[in-house]
């Protein structure tokens, strides 16, 4: 049965991963002579959070060019993978346009972040808004750690204000941090010197 050894590769491909040992699995998908969805979707989020956003963005477009259709998750990697909000943009609307996805909230949550890693909290703000369902914890968090880390209080109130209904706990604690960080501009009194 061909498929039998694909799926068992496929499965120590993703022990090797999930043990942290990505050299072997990287190995190991280098000799498979057939992949799957699953182990190439594997190798493009380990390679993304591992901090190695070239070698997943490449293994996508390896497994486009292989003849494997991407899923959401596929996408997520990629979207993780991204270090310029040009990139990161051109791969979400990718998902639709050429592949017929529509994004759910983890894409649109990898966007969140990628605008506000990049200090670009108006759009990341913009963005939240216009999501086509109601932002849940994991939006609003991607938003307010932008907030803490360029020292936006302002906004990050905004924020905490849209987090206390759904877990008032964290919306306390990342407020806090925000209110711990030395603003920008130090003209807000609520904050000292």
């Amino acid at each position: 049965m061909p498929g039998h050894n694909v799926v068992s590769r496929t499965a120590t491909v993703v022990a090797f991963v999930q043990s942290g040992n990505l050299d072997r699995a990287m190995a190991l998908f280098d000799a498979m002579s057939e992949r799957n969805l699953v182990t190439w979707t594997t190798l493009i989020v380990a390679n993304a959070n591992g901090g190695n956003g070239g070698r997943a963005l490449e293994l996508f477009w390896a497994m486009v060019l292989d003849g494997i259709h991407p899923d959401e998750i596929a996408f997520t990697g990629a979207l993780i993978a991204c270090d310029h909000i040009d990139l990161g943009w051109s791969y979400f609307v990718s998902m639709g346009y050429n592949f017929g996805l529509r994004p759910r909230k983890e894409q649109f949550c990898c966007v969140l972040d990628l605008l506000g890693r990049m200090g670009h909290l108006d759009q990341a703000e913009d963005l939240i808004h216009s999501m086509p369902f109601e932002p849940d914890l994991m939006a609003w968090g991607a938003l307010m750690g932008a907030c803490r880390i360029h020292r936006d209080l302002d906004r990050g109130e905004r924020v905490a204000k849209e987090l206390l209904d759904l877990d008032p706990g964290t919306a306390h604690v990342l407020l806090a941090q925000i209110y711990a960080t030395k603003p920008k501009n130090s003209k807000n009194p609520r904050c000292p010197k």
